[in-house]
């Protein structure tokens, strides 16, 4: 028997060697993509990047309620009937005005003329240049430095021996002086005469006696004006500055009021009135404050509101009218409040007039 050869070897089907890898592979990417794979997926399908894109639609639409908006505005009737329905009204107004006291100084009660009008005005020469105001804007504070017993040349007024309150003809510290002037040159050059003063009455606790000083500057002259029977009027001669002594016979307010006159160089009368103011004694200047009655006009619309005035309409009103309420112009016309005047010259009159308070009732 010869060798028998060995059968060869099958090779081995490649086939199986194949799959062996498919296990493996297949089990590794498996479990490690499931639990990875969904991440992705809701971040795909996450609505979050949804509603930013339609955000911007409601911000688009905002500027349709902003675009009708001036149509208001320009179908608005307010403006072309508010100057056209702003009705002149003339009304009536009490104020009450700010006063100054004077205690001591050099005043004149005086006049001017000014638009062909005759203006009351107070000189005061406590600072220099002097001014001129308004006399009522003053009040004289006859203090208990111009006390004295009443002596029994004023027995017309007072009863002898009883206190007296005087402004003398001649100035005394503590006591404001206050005398009469027909110096401005508009009243020289432009009027004929001399200017008249008239009491037209006094209101206060006690009478008032106004008078000049006798000869020598004694005793009781002439009596200019009074509330005890005596003269209501006086002349005061043109261009003359004189200083009379005012007699308060108890303290409190006195409220005096006077009216000057004269005739311009063309013939016509003129007049300006108005109210000196005295506390007197122990009095508080204060009291002497007034409530004033003002007529002014306003702009009003038909149902009431206040509006203003265009200038057409205030150039419409009567000359000198005062226009308040919404409108800033003062006054139309030459009317208005304190005017400033320069004084020049002087009489000696007042010289002539002058002796110690002591002496002027002997």
């Amino acid at each position: 028997m010869g060798d028998k050869k060995p059968e060869p070897t099958p090779t081995p089907d490649p086939q199986p060697t194949t799959p062996t890898p498919e296990p493996t592979a297949t089990p590794t990417p498996d479990p490690s993509a499931t639990p990875t794979s969904p991440e992705p997926k809701p971040t795909d399908s996450s609505p979050t990047p949804a509603p930013t894109t339609p955000a911007p639609k409601p911000t688009a639409p905002a500027p349709k309620p902003t675009a009708p908006a001036p149509k208001p505005t320009s179908d608005s009737p307010a403006p072309a009937p508010s100057t056209e329905q702003c009705i002149p009204t003339k009304v009536t107004r009490t104020e009450k005005g700010s006063l100054k006291v004077a205690t001591e100084g050099h005043f004149d009660l005086g006049a001017q003329l000014q638009g062909g009008k005759l203006v009351a005005s107070l000189k005061d020469d406590r600072r220099q240049p002097a001014q001129w105001v308004n006399p009522s804007s003053i009040v004289f504070k006859v203090s208990d430095a111009a006390r004295t017993s009443a002596p029994e040349a004023l027995s017309f007024v007072a009863s002898p021996g009883s206190n007296v309150w005087v402004i003398g003809s001649t100035q005394q510290a503590g006591v404001p002086w206050l005398g009469q002037n027909t110096m401005h040159p508009s009243i020289v050059n432009g009027t004929t005469g001399p200017v008249t003063w008239t009491l037209n009455g006094v209101t206060g606790p006690g009478k008032l006696a106004v008078f000049n000083s006798g000869g020598l500057g004694s005793g009781v002259g002439q009596r200019v004006f009074d509330n005890v029977g005596g003269p209501t009027s006086y002349t005061v001669p043109a261009n003359t500055h004189a200083h009379p002594n005012w007699v308060f016979t108890a303290p409190g307010i006195y409220r005096v009021s006077i009216t000057q006159s004269a005739t311009t160089n063309a013939g016509q009368k003129v007049s300006a009135a108005t109210t000196l103011l005295f506390a007197v004694g122990n009095a508080d200047p204060a009291a002497a404050g007034t409530s004033t009655t003002v007529e002014e006009w306003v702009g009003k619309t038909p149902d009431g509101k206040d509006c203003e005035l265009s200038p057409e309409q205030i150039a419409k009103l009567p000359a000198g009218a005062k226009v308040g309420g919404l409108n800033t112009l003062p006054t139309t016309g030459s009317e208005g409040g304190s005017e400033l005047l320069i004084v020049t010259g002087a009489l000696g009159l007042a010289g002539a007039l002058t002796l110690a308070a002591r002496r002027r009732f002997a």
